[in-house]
């Protein structure tokens, strides 16, 4: 993943999620972040594919992906939202947006841009 301005807001904000799913009795934690293995890749259309920045078992699967308010509309971004996107609608699972508290509209407006479905969660 390339390196974004606000890498440390966004590290911190993984490491609350994973710590948070931790706390609430949720499987198979992922992150990338120290303490936890990394998460799995999820494959791609051409045969590459992404790792999720959290992954976790609840009642389904559920794929964490972080952003910052300088990294929503990046191509990059667009192609890890498509890919967690369209594997957590084929596969039964939850895929989550994470965004800074305030940075919710820009998502939406992201996601209905793209056509993609994920649920937004702003902290």
């Amino acid at each position: 993943m390339p390196k974004r301005k606000s890498q440390a807001e966004h590290d911190a904000m993984v490491k609350q999620i994973a710590t948070f799913l931790r706390s609430n009795k949720y499987r198979s934690i992922r992150a990338d972040v120290a303490g936890f293995a990394a998460p799995e890749k999820i494959p791609f259309l051409n045969g590459t594919g992404f790792h999720p920045d959290v992954s976790a078992q609840g009642k389904r699967l559920n794929l964490f992906e972080v952003e910052t308010a300088d990294s929503i509309f990046d191509e990059h971004s667009r192609d890890e939202w498509t890919t967690f996107s369209r594997f957590a609608d084929n596969n039964d699972a939850v895929f989550w947006i994470v965004v800074p508290t305030g940075s919710k509209t820009a998502a939406d407006i992201r996601l209905m841009e793209l056509e993609l479905d994920a649920r937004i969660l702003e902290l």
